[in-house]
């Protein structure tokens, strides 16, 4: 097992009560990296679609989001003999590769971040509307003005990529100050200790945007080492135990939600469609949801908010 991604086997118990035929079907899923509690949400709405529709669903967490990794787990997949794969791209390079799965009647399709090529469809949140919502709910909260700095991961990540660039358009066209930090990777540690000597050396922000869980839990911590005054409107995106306590100590005003269980189902769901023939639909959009401490225990966010 190569230590830059975790196998994890996600087989319903239904299974158990399929015919041989159907047992020997099988499914991958290549999660993207960067929000843990995310990924393993979109993991286990792909194990309920395995369970519902008879099938074996074999999926990778990768640790990182380069190309050398997610070629490795979806190599890995293959060699298991899985007919079709559910892929959170994590750069343009895979768009080549997937044309070559087809070539060998693997059928692939994109969960989360869509790229050109011959992929079978797309299951993705709005990011683009979710960036605009989150500059939106931002320009209402300071009043239309002020200087926000836009927290971002790495380029190249379609899914972040159009949240900075939804949010960049929603903050210009509101009349707010915009200035971008530099590109941080996965790993919150080291983003950390990015960002604080940026925002050292930056000054205060009267808001940030962060837009991925990894990026929104390094600007939590750094915001409450500076305990700048007044405190710094913040906006994040994904929820995780830390960044609910974060909210309802009032560190953090709201976050960006996406439906993770929705979208692993959908997406296996709608792979599993198409390898048995049955028509899906090319592109599936599911909107994010922007929710303050108000909404912290409702039971559609509890277990995301909840170590």
């Amino acid at each position: 097992m190569g230590q830059r991604w975790r196998y994890r086997l996600a087989c319903g118990l239904l299974l158990c009560w399929c015919s041989g035929s159907v047992l020997a079907e099988c499914v991958g899923l290549v999660a993207g990296a960067g929000g843990k509690r995310f990924w393993s949400e979109v993991v286990m709405g792909a194990q309920l679609a395995g369970q519902d529709l008879g099938i074996k669903v074999h999926a990778l967490l990768p640790m990182d989001e380069e190309e050398d990794t997610q070629r490795e787990a979806i190599n890995r997949l293959v060699a298991m003999g899985c007919q079709g794969l559910v892929i959170a791209p994590s750069s343009e390079a895979r768009q080549a590769h997937v044309a070559l799965l087809r070539r060998q009647g693997i059928a692939t399709l994109y969960l989360d971040r869509d790229l050109p090529g011959e992929r079978v469809a797309v299951v993705a949140t709005n990011n683009g509307a979710a960036g605009e919502l989150a500059a939106h709910r931002m320009a209402q909260a300071l009043g239309g003005h002020g200087r926000v700095l836009l927290v971002r991961l790495k380029s190249g990540i379609p899914s972040t990529d159009a949240r900075e660039q939804g949010f960049a358009r929603g903050a210009r066209d509101a009349g707010l100050q915009l200035t971008y930090s530099p590109y941080l990777g996965q790993g919150v540690g080291e983003a950390r200790s990015v960002l604080l000597n940026f925002m050292r050396e930056s000054g205060r922000f009267d808001g940030v945007f962060s837009v991925n869980e990894s990026t929104s839990l390094a600007i939590a911590a750094v915001l409450r080492d500076l305990a700048a005054t007044p405190a710094t409107l913040h906006i994040g995106f994904d929820l995780h135990p830390q960044l609910a306590q974060a909210m309802r100590d009032g560190r953090l005003y709201g976050v960006l939600v996406q439906q993770p269980r929705q979208l692993g189902y959908l997406a296996v769901q709608q792979l599993v469609f198409s390898l048995r023939g049955k028509p899906v639909e090319e592109h599936q959009r599911i909107p994010a949801r922007f929710i303050t401490v108000d909404e912290l225990d409702r039971a559609e966010n509890r277990a995301m908010a909840t170590p």
